[in-house]
Protein backbone atom coordinates (compact mmCIF):
# COMPACT_ATOMS: atom_id res chain seq x y z
CA UNK A 1 0.00 0.00 0.00
CA UNK A 2 2.84 2.32 1.06
CA UNK A 3 4.03 1.97 -2.70
CA UNK A 4 1.34 2.55 -4.80
CA UNK A 5 0.54 6.00 -1.74
CA UNK A 6 4.03 7.59 -2.34
CA UNK A 7 4.30 7.73 -5.87
CA UNK A 8 0.27 8.81 -6.16
CA UNK A 9 1.44 11.66 -3.26
CA UNK A 10 4.50 12.86 -5.69
CA UNK A 11 2.11 12.99 -8.72
CA UNK A 12 -0.16 15.27 -7.11
CA UNK A 13 2.19 17.77 -5.72
CA UNK A 14 4.30 17.79 -9.39
CA UNK A 15 0.66 18.59 -10.78
CA UNK A 16 -0.17 20.83 -7.92
CA UNK A 17 3.43 22.75 -8.59
CA UNK A 18 2.37 22.40 -12.57
CA UNK A 19 -0.75 24.22 -12.24
CA UNK A 20 0.76 26.78 -9.89
CA UNK A 21 3.09 27.68 -12.42
CA UNK A 22 0.84 27.75 -15.33
CA UNK A 23 -1.50 30.19 -13.42
CA UNK A 24 1.49 32.39 -12.35
CA UNK A 25 2.86 32.65 -16.68
CA UNK A 26 -1.04 33.26 -17.37
CA UNK A 27 -0.86 36.20 -14.42
CA UNK A 28 2.32 37.59 -15.88
CA UNK A 29 1.01 37.59 -19.15
CA UNK A 30 -2.23 39.57 -18.18
CA UNK A 31 0.45 41.83 -16.27
CA UNK A 32 2.98 42.52 -19.13
CA UNK A 33 0.06 43.12 -21.52
CA UNK A 34 -1.40 45.77 -19.39
CA UNK A 35 2.29 47.16 -18.81
CA UNK A 36 2.61 46.92 -22.84
CA UNK A 37 -0.62 49.21 -23.47
CA UNK A 38 0.44 51.63 -20.94
CA UNK A 39 4.06 52.09 -22.53
CA UNK A 40 2.62 52.50 -25.71
CA UNK A 41 0.29 55.60 -24.44
CA UNK A 42 2.81 56.64 -22.17
CA UNK A 43 6.39 55.62 -23.01
CA UNK A 44 8.60 54.27 -20.58
CA UNK A 45 8.59 56.43 -17.68
CA UNK A 46 5.14 58.11 -18.31
CA UNK A 47 6.65 61.07 -16.11
CA UNK A 48 4.45 63.06 -13.94
CA UNK A 49 0.82 62.48 -13.71
CA UNK A 50 -0.10 59.63 -16.27
CA UNK A 51 -3.75 59.20 -16.86
CA UNK A 52 -4.38 55.29 -17.74
CA UNK A 53 -6.45 53.80 -20.02
CA UNK A 54 -9.35 51.93 -20.15
CA UNK A 55 -7.62 49.32 -22.34
CA UNK A 56 -5.43 48.60 -19.57
CA UNK A 57 -8.41 48.11 -16.93
CA UNK A 58 -10.41 46.12 -19.66
CA UNK A 59 -7.41 43.39 -20.40
CA UNK A 60 -7.14 43.06 -16.49
CA UNK A 61 -10.68 42.64 -15.89
CA UNK A 62 -11.28 40.08 -17.97
CA UNK A 63 -8.78 37.75 -16.34
CA UNK A 64 -7.91 39.23 -13.06
CA UNK A 65 -5.55 37.66 -10.78
CA UNK A 66 -4.38 37.02 -7.38
CA UNK A 67 -3.26 40.42 -5.09
CA UNK A 68 -0.72 39.10 -3.84
CA UNK A 69 1.23 38.17 -7.24
CA UNK A 70 -0.14 41.48 -8.34
CA UNK A 71 2.24 43.03 -5.35
CA UNK A 72 5.21 40.84 -6.03
CA UNK A 73 5.02 41.92 -9.74
CA UNK A 74 5.01 45.63 -8.08
CA UNK A 75 8.16 44.79 -6.60
CA UNK A 76 9.80 44.08 -9.95
CA UNK A 77 8.06 47.05 -11.95
CA UNK A 78 9.27 50.31 -13.25
CA UNK A 79 8.01 53.58 -14.81
CA UNK A 80 4.67 53.79 -15.90
CA UNK A 81 4.32 49.70 -15.45
CA UNK A 82 4.46 50.43 -11.86
CA UNK A 83 1.84 53.01 -11.81
CA UNK A 84 -0.43 50.55 -14.09
CA UNK A 85 -0.19 47.74 -11.42
CA UNK A 86 -0.74 50.05 -8.75
CA UNK A 87 -3.89 51.01 -10.59
CA UNK A 88 -4.86 47.61 -10.66
CA UNK A 89 -4.15 46.73 -6.68
CA UNK A 90 -6.13 49.86 -5.82
CA UNK A 91 -9.35 49.77 -8.11
CA UNK A 92 -9.50 45.59 -7.85
CA UNK A 93 -8.38 44.52 -4.54
CA UNK A 94 -8.35 47.97 -2.40
CA UNK A 95 -9.49 45.74 0.77
CA UNK A 96 -6.24 44.01 0.06
CA UNK A 97 -4.26 46.56 0.01
CA UNK A 98 -6.41 48.69 2.70
CA UNK A 99 -5.17 45.12 5.19
CA UNK A 100 -1.41 45.46 3.93
CA UNK A 101 -1.27 48.78 3.61
CA UNK A 102 1.65 50.05 5.53
CA UNK A 103 3.51 46.85 4.48
CA UNK A 104 2.75 47.77 0.80
CA UNK A 105 3.58 51.02 0.68
CA UNK A 106 6.85 51.01 2.93
CA UNK A 107 9.58 51.44 -0.35
CA UNK A 108 7.33 53.13 -2.25
CA UNK A 109 8.71 56.14 -3.97
CA UNK A 110 6.99 59.82 -4.41
CA UNK A 111 5.72 59.11 -8.07
CA UNK A 112 4.39 55.85 -6.92
CA UNK A 113 2.12 57.74 -3.80
CA UNK A 114 0.90 60.26 -6.67
CA UNK A 115 0.23 56.90 -8.86
CA UNK A 116 -1.95 56.10 -5.95
CA UNK A 117 -3.68 58.76 -5.62
CA UNK A 118 -4.67 59.23 -8.95
CA UNK A 119 -5.74 55.69 -8.74
CA UNK A 120 -7.96 56.54 -5.68
CA UNK A 121 -10.10 58.58 -8.00
CA UNK A 122 -11.86 55.72 -9.70
CA UNK A 123 -13.10 54.09 -6.15
CA UNK A 124 -16.03 55.81 -3.72
CA UNK A 125 -17.15 54.70 -0.13
CA UNK A 126 -15.34 54.89 2.98
CA UNK A 127 -12.23 53.74 1.87
CA UNK A 128 -11.67 56.46 -0.41
CA UNK A 129 -12.12 59.04 2.44
CA UNK A 130 -10.61 56.97 4.88
CA UNK A 131 -7.45 57.31 1.94
CA UNK A 132 -8.05 60.74 0.96
CA UNK A 133 -6.95 61.23 4.82
CA UNK A 134 -4.22 59.03 4.74
CA UNK A 135 -2.74 61.20 1.67
CA UNK A 136 -3.54 64.52 3.33
CA UNK A 137 -0.87 63.63 5.78
CA UNK A 138 1.90 66.55 6.33
CA UNK A 139 4.58 63.56 5.47
CA UNK A 140 3.06 63.11 2.19
CA UNK A 141 5.18 64.63 -0.65
CA UNK A 142 3.77 67.56 -1.23
CA UNK A 143 2.32 67.07 -5.16
CA UNK A 144 -0.01 64.16 -3.37
CA UNK A 145 -1.34 66.41 -0.29
CA UNK A 146 -2.49 68.73 -3.33
CA UNK A 147 -4.70 66.31 -5.43
CA UNK A 148 -6.00 64.45 -2.02
CA UNK A 149 -7.03 68.01 -0.93
CA UNK A 150 -9.38 68.95 -4.24
CA UNK A 151 -10.80 65.30 -2.88
CA UNK A 152 -12.46 66.89 0.32
CA UNK A 153 -15.48 68.37 -1.88
CA UNK A 154 -16.29 64.98 -2.61
CA UNK A 155 -17.81 63.63 0.28
CA UNK A 156 -19.47 64.72 3.53
CA UNK A 157 -16.59 65.98 6.05
CA UNK A 158 -18.84 66.27 9.18
CA UNK A 159 -18.21 62.15 10.19
CA UNK A 160 -13.92 63.22 9.90
CA UNK A 161 -14.41 67.24 11.52
CA UNK A 162 -11.36 65.66 14.63
CA UNK A 163 -9.02 64.13 11.64
CA UNK A 164 -9.14 67.38 9.59
CA UNK A 165 -8.60 69.64 12.95
CA UNK A 166 -5.66 67.63 13.53
CA UNK A 167 -4.91 68.25 10.00
CA UNK A 168 -5.36 72.07 10.34
CA UNK A 169 -3.48 72.32 13.28
CA UNK A 170 -0.58 69.88 11.78
CA UNK A 171 -0.20 72.26 8.58
CA UNK A 172 0.36 75.59 10.50
CA UNK A 173 3.34 76.17 9.22
CA UNK A 174 2.69 73.98 6.07
CA UNK A 175 2.75 75.85 2.74
CA UNK A 176 -0.52 74.24 2.11
CA UNK A 177 -2.32 75.55 4.92
CA UNK A 178 -4.12 78.13 2.67
CA UNK A 179 -4.86 74.98 0.35
CA UNK A 180 -6.64 73.22 2.88
CA UNK A 181 -8.41 76.03 4.41
CA UNK A 182 -9.62 77.15 1.41
CA UNK A 183 -11.64 73.06 0.64
CA UNK A 184 -13.06 73.02 4.03
CA UNK A 185 -16.81 72.62 4.28
CA UNK A 186 -17.18 75.33 7.22
CA UNK A 187 -21.08 74.77 7.50
CA UNK A 188 -20.52 70.73 8.14
CA UNK A 189 -17.75 71.26 10.89
CA UNK A 190 -18.70 73.99 13.35
CA UNK A 191 -15.34 73.13 15.37
CA UNK A 192 -13.62 75.28 12.27
CA UNK A 193 -14.15 78.55 13.67
CA UNK A 194 -12.06 77.60 16.85
CA UNK A 195 -9.71 76.11 14.50
CA UNK A 196 -8.51 79.54 12.48
CA UNK A 197 -9.39 81.73 15.26
CA UNK A 198 -6.18 79.41 16.67
CA UNK A 199 -4.31 80.66 13.35
CA UNK A 200 -5.32 84.70 13.98
CA UNK A 201 -1.65 85.07 14.96
CA UNK A 202 -0.20 83.70 11.94
CA UNK A 203 2.47 85.46 10.45
CA UNK A 204 1.73 84.94 6.84
CA UNK A 205 -1.14 87.71 6.26
CA UNK A 206 -1.64 85.23 3.42
CA UNK A 207 -3.29 82.91 5.64
CA UNK A 208 -5.65 85.23 6.84
CA UNK A 209 -6.64 86.30 3.23
CA UNK A 210 -7.14 82.99 2.46
CA UNK A 211 -9.16 82.35 5.74
CA UNK A 212 -11.48 85.29 4.94
CA UNK A 213 -11.96 84.07 1.31
CA UNK A 214 -12.84 80.44 2.94
CA UNK A 215 -15.69 82.43 5.21
CA UNK A 216 -16.91 84.18 2.42
CA UNK A 217 -17.77 81.89 0.25
CA UNK A 218 -19.21 79.54 2.75
CA UNK A 219 -22.51 79.00 3.80
CA UNK A 220 -22.12 80.33 7.07
CA UNK A 221 -24.71 82.56 7.96
CA UNK A 222 -22.11 84.34 10.72
CA UNK A 223 -19.74 84.92 7.70
CA UNK A 224 -19.56 88.69 8.22
CA UNK A 225 -18.87 88.52 11.95
CA UNK A 226 -15.94 85.94 11.54
CA UNK A 227 -14.12 88.08 8.57
CA UNK A 228 -15.41 91.55 10.75
CA UNK A 229 -12.63 90.31 13.52
CA UNK A 230 -10.13 91.16 10.73
CA UNK A 231 -11.20 94.77 10.29
CA UNK A 232 -8.69 95.48 13.43
CA UNK A 233 -5.68 93.05 12.25
CA UNK A 234 -2.57 94.64 12.89
CA UNK A 235 -1.05 93.95 8.95
CA UNK A 236 -2.89 97.13 7.04
CA UNK A 237 -3.08 94.58 3.88
CA UNK A 238 -5.20 92.15 6.06
CA UNK A 239 -7.64 95.10 7.17
CA UNK A 240 -8.07 96.27 3.64
CA UNK A 241 -8.76 92.43 1.87
CA UNK A 242 -11.38 92.56 5.39
CA UNK A 243 -12.73 95.77 4.79
CA UNK A 244 -13.14 94.73 0.66
CA UNK A 245 -14.87 91.30 1.36
CA UNK A 246 -17.25 93.19 3.75
CA UNK A 247 -18.36 95.32 0.79
CA UNK A 248 -18.38 92.93 -1.75
CA UNK A 249 -20.65 91.12 0.83
CA UNK A 250 -23.30 93.70 1.17
CA UNK A 251 -26.64 92.39 -0.10
CA UNK A 252 -24.62 88.58 -0.71
CA UNK A 253 -25.32 85.76 0.84
CA UNK A 254 -21.93 84.61 -0.21
CA UNK A 255 -19.08 85.41 -3.07
CA UNK A 256 -18.41 82.54 -5.36
CA UNK A 257 -15.33 81.03 -6.73
CA UNK A 258 -17.37 79.00 -9.26
CA UNK A 259 -18.52 79.78 -12.79
CA UNK A 260 -21.78 80.29 -12.69
CA UNK A 261 -24.25 78.64 -14.86
CA UNK A 262 -26.11 80.46 -17.59
CA UNK A 263 -28.44 79.02 -20.21
CA UNK A 264 -28.36 80.26 -23.35
CA UNK A 265 -31.40 80.19 -25.35
CA UNK A 266 -30.56 79.01 -29.01
CA UNK A 267 -33.20 79.47 -31.90
CA UNK A 268 -33.67 77.30 -34.59
CA UNK A 269 -34.15 79.50 -37.37
CA UNK A 270 -30.46 80.42 -38.64
CA UNK A 271 -29.91 83.94 -37.15
CA UNK A 272 -27.21 84.92 -35.23
CA UNK A 273 -27.30 82.67 -31.81
CA UNK A 274 -28.14 79.66 -34.30
CA UNK A 275 -24.55 80.48 -35.57
CA UNK A 276 -22.52 81.11 -32.68
CA UNK A 277 -23.10 77.12 -31.56
CA UNK A 278 -22.71 76.04 -34.75
CA UNK A 279 -18.95 77.74 -33.89
CA UNK A 280 -19.03 77.00 -30.93
CA UNK A 281 -19.70 73.19 -31.94
CA UNK A 282 -16.78 73.47 -34.40
CA UNK A 283 -14.60 74.73 -30.97
CA UNK A 284 -15.68 71.54 -29.55
CA UNK A 285 -14.50 69.25 -32.47
CA UNK A 286 -11.16 71.45 -32.67
CA UNK A 287 -12.32 71.57 -36.38
CA UNK A 288 -10.17 74.91 -37.45
CA UNK A 289 -12.00 74.79 -41.38
CA UNK A 290 -15.33 74.61 -39.65
CA UNK A 291 -14.58 77.31 -37.02
CA UNK A 292 -13.01 79.41 -39.56
CA UNK A 293 -16.65 78.85 -41.90
CA UNK A 294 -18.83 79.76 -39.15
CA UNK A 295 -17.22 82.99 -38.17
CA UNK A 296 -17.02 83.92 -42.03
CA UNK A 297 -20.79 83.61 -41.66
CA UNK A 298 -21.11 86.13 -39.14
CA UNK A 299 -20.81 83.90 -35.59
CA UNK A 300 -19.01 86.07 -32.65
CA UNK A 301 -15.56 85.65 -31.97
CA UNK A 302 -16.44 85.77 -28.27
CA UNK A 303 -19.28 82.90 -28.53
CA UNK A 304 -20.27 81.38 -25.48
CA UNK A 305 -21.27 77.90 -24.64
CA UNK A 306 -24.84 76.68 -23.57
CA UNK A 307 -23.44 76.89 -20.23
CA UNK A 308 -21.84 80.41 -20.76
CA UNK A 309 -18.50 79.34 -21.19
CA UNK A 310 -16.31 81.38 -23.75
CA UNK A 311 -14.92 79.96 -26.32
CA UNK A 312 -11.07 80.99 -25.35
CA UNK A 313 -12.23 78.67 -21.98
CA UNK A 314 -13.19 76.31 -23.73
CA UNK A 315 -10.08 75.71 -25.62
CA UNK A 316 -8.25 75.90 -22.60
CA UNK A 317 -10.35 73.31 -20.92
CA UNK A 318 -9.63 70.69 -24.03
CA UNK A 319 -6.10 71.59 -23.56
CA UNK A 320 -6.06 70.68 -19.82
CA UNK A 321 -8.25 67.30 -19.97
CA UNK A 322 -11.31 69.24 -18.60
CA UNK A 323 -14.23 67.22 -17.95
CA UNK A 324 -16.82 68.31 -21.15
CA UNK A 325 -20.46 68.83 -20.59
CA UNK A 326 -22.58 66.10 -21.00
CA UNK A 327 -24.34 67.57 -24.37
CA UNK A 328 -21.19 68.15 -25.86
CA UNK A 329 -19.61 65.14 -25.39
CA UNK A 330 -20.64 63.18 -28.42
CA UNK A 331 -18.64 66.02 -30.45
CA UNK A 332 -15.44 65.37 -28.55
CA UNK A 333 -15.34 61.62 -28.45
CA UNK A 334 -16.11 61.99 -32.21
CA UNK A 335 -12.87 63.55 -32.92
CA UNK A 336 -11.09 60.29 -31.55
CA UNK A 337 -7.93 62.09 -30.60
CA UNK A 338 -5.21 60.81 -28.38
CA UNK A 339 -4.00 62.96 -25.93
CA UNK A 340 -1.09 65.12 -27.15
CA UNK A 341 -2.93 65.24 -30.42
CA UNK A 342 -6.09 67.49 -28.33
CA UNK A 343 -4.10 69.07 -26.32
CA UNK A 344 -1.95 70.42 -29.28
CA UNK A 345 -4.67 71.04 -31.50
CA UNK A 346 -6.56 72.89 -29.15
CA UNK A 347 -3.31 75.05 -28.65
CA UNK A 348 -3.33 75.94 -32.20
CA UNK A 349 -7.20 76.89 -32.21
CA UNK A 350 -6.62 79.41 -29.35
CA UNK A 351 -3.44 80.56 -31.36
CA UNK A 352 -5.81 80.78 -34.53
CA UNK A 353 -9.00 82.65 -32.32
CA UNK A 354 -6.40 85.14 -30.32
CA UNK A 355 -4.66 85.66 -33.95
CA UNK A 356 -7.92 87.42 -35.51
CA UNK A 357 -8.62 89.60 -32.23
CA UNK A 358 -10.62 87.31 -29.77
CA UNK A 359 -11.00 89.03 -25.92
CA UNK A 360 -8.03 88.10 -24.10
CA UNK A 361 -9.72 88.52 -21.06
CA UNK A 362 -12.94 87.34 -21.06
CA UNK A 363 -14.32 86.26 -18.12
CA UNK A 364 -17.15 83.92 -17.04
CA UNK A 365 -19.88 85.58 -14.78
CA UNK A 366 -17.74 85.13 -11.50
CA UNK A 367 -14.86 86.57 -13.13
CA UNK A 368 -12.63 84.19 -13.93
CA UNK A 369 -10.37 84.94 -17.19
CA UNK A 370 -8.58 82.56 -19.53
CA UNK A 371 -5.39 83.18 -17.63
CA UNK A 372 -7.14 82.56 -14.23
CA UNK A 373 -8.20 79.64 -15.20
CA UNK A 374 -5.15 78.44 -16.86
CA UNK A 375 -3.28 79.25 -13.87
CA UNK A 376 -5.86 77.44 -11.75
CA UNK A 377 -4.81 74.35 -14.06
CA UNK A 378 -1.32 74.31 -14.06
CA UNK A 379 -1.25 74.95 -17.70
CA UNK A 380 1.60 76.94 -18.14
CA UNK A 381 2.09 76.40 -22.03
CA UNK A 382 -1.26 78.07 -22.39
CA UNK A 383 -0.58 80.90 -19.99
CA UNK A 384 2.11 81.80 -21.67
CA UNK A 385 0.14 82.22 -24.69
CA UNK A 386 -2.41 84.18 -22.90
CA UNK A 387 0.19 86.85 -21.48
CA UNK A 388 2.10 86.93 -25.19
CA UNK A 389 -1.64 87.93 -26.58
CA UNK A 390 -2.00 90.91 -23.55
CA UNK A 391 -3.50 88.85 -21.02
CA UNK A 392 -4.01 90.97 -17.51
CA UNK A 393 -2.78 88.69 -14.49
CA UNK A 394 -3.70 91.91 -12.42
CA UNK A 395 -7.33 91.04 -12.61
CA UNK A 396 -9.49 89.31 -10.31
CA UNK A 397 -12.87 87.22 -9.86
CA UNK A 398 -15.85 88.14 -8.19
CA UNK A 399 -13.81 86.44 -4.65
CA UNK A 400 -11.03 88.69 -5.33
CA UNK A 401 -8.09 85.99 -6.71
CA UNK A 402 -5.74 87.48 -9.56
CA UNK A 403 -4.13 84.32 -11.14
CA UNK A 404 -1.14 84.82 -8.89
CA UNK A 405 -3.38 84.39 -6.29
CA UNK A 406 -4.21 81.18 -6.97
CA UNK A 407 -1.32 79.88 -8.66
CA UNK A 408 0.45 80.40 -5.09
CA UNK A 409 -2.62 78.96 -3.26
CA UNK A 410 -1.93 75.72 -5.64
CA UNK A 411 2.03 75.64 -5.07
CA UNK A 412 2.58 76.07 -8.45
CA UNK A 413 5.62 77.78 -8.05
CA UNK A 414 6.45 77.96 -11.97
CA UNK A 415 3.11 79.32 -12.71
CA UNK A 416 4.11 82.09 -9.84
CA UNK A 417 6.80 83.00 -11.53
CA UNK A 418 5.40 83.30 -14.60
CA UNK A 419 2.78 85.44 -13.69
CA UNK A 420 5.33 87.88 -11.21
Amino acid sequence: MKKIFVPCLLLLLATAACQKRAVTAHEDDVLARVCDIEKSRHGETGGGIVLFGNRAMDEYRRAPGSPRHLVKALGRAEGVCRGALIQLLTVFHFDYLDQRFFRITATWREQDWVFFANALSQTTGPLFERYTLVLLDPERPAAVRKIAVNRLSQFDQAPHEKMLGRLVRAYRDDSQLSHLLLHLDLVALPASTTWFADLFDHANPDVHRDIMLAWSTSERDDKSDLIARYLNHGDPGVRRFAESLTAQLAGQDKLTMRTEVRQIQVTKNGDQTDLNQGFIEAVYQLDLQAMESALDNGAELNSRDNLGTPALILLLNLSSFRAVPKQYTPLVRARGLKIMEQREQALAAAQFLLGLGADVNIATESGETPLYMAAMYGNKVFATLLLNHGADPSLRNSAGFTPLDIARTLENQRMVELLR
